[in-house]
């Protein structure tokens, strides 16, 4: 029996290959020659656009270089006196117009709440010597940071505090990653509190 199977398996290795394999390897290699031909056609954009820019580049720097050529020889030469000082900005500022028609401008007063005014925070160190030994008498024991303002804590002197509570004078107007931003009304110090652990 083995025999008969062994003749059976030689036999269908001789023969030519299923049309379905045939019609799968002739799909096979029309992907792949669509895949190359993408490829190069792509490469040659790139190439054609690196070509326009290195282009316009030199011709660019060509442009400049005419431009320092003509003004190089426009220039007055360094022996002779310029006719003619150019003004400076002041005068023509004063030239502009005379002084009893330049326009007052007046504030415009609102019965709206006033526009809070943006400050920007100073780190401890570029901070006026005395606010650095107020902000220095702080302990810091904890430190919480959460992407929502209302995770955010930190131990300060023995105090839980959170953002907007006050500790002495100064009020906690923020607590950052590595800290904390102090106010005190005047001034916004940023304290990196990880310097300073206790």
């Amino acid at each position: 029996m083995s025999f008969i199977v062994d003749a059976a398996r030689r036999r269908q290795l001789d023969e030519e290959p299923s049309q379905a394999a045939t019609w799968a390897y002739s799909q096979m290699r029309n992907r792949q020659r669509r895949l190359w031909m993408a490829v190069g056609l792509l490469t040659l954009i790139a190439l054609v656009l690196t070509g326009t820019l290195v282009a316009r580049w030199f011709s660019s720097t060509e442009g400049s270089e005419v431009a320092t050529a003509v003004d190089s020889a426009q220039a007055i030469p360094s022996g002779v006196a310029d006719p003619v000082p150019a003004p400076t900005v002041a005068e023509t500022v004063t030239q502009g117009e005379p002084a009893d028609e330049v326009p007052y401008y007046q504030p415009i007063e609102s019965d709206g709440p006033a526009e809070e005014i943006y400050r920007t925070s100073v780190t401890l160190a570029a901070a006026p010597r005395a606010i650095q030994a107020e902000l220095l008498r702080f302990r810091y024991s904890s430190h919480l940071y959460s992407s929502e303002r209302g995770g955010r804590s930190m131990s300060v002197n023995g105090k839980r505090v959170r953002e907007g509570d006050t500790l002495d004078h100064w009020s906690v107007d923020e607590i950052t990653e590595d800290g904390a931003i102090w106010d005190n009304g005047d001034i916004l110090v940023e304290v990196n509190v990880l310097d300073l652990w206790n």
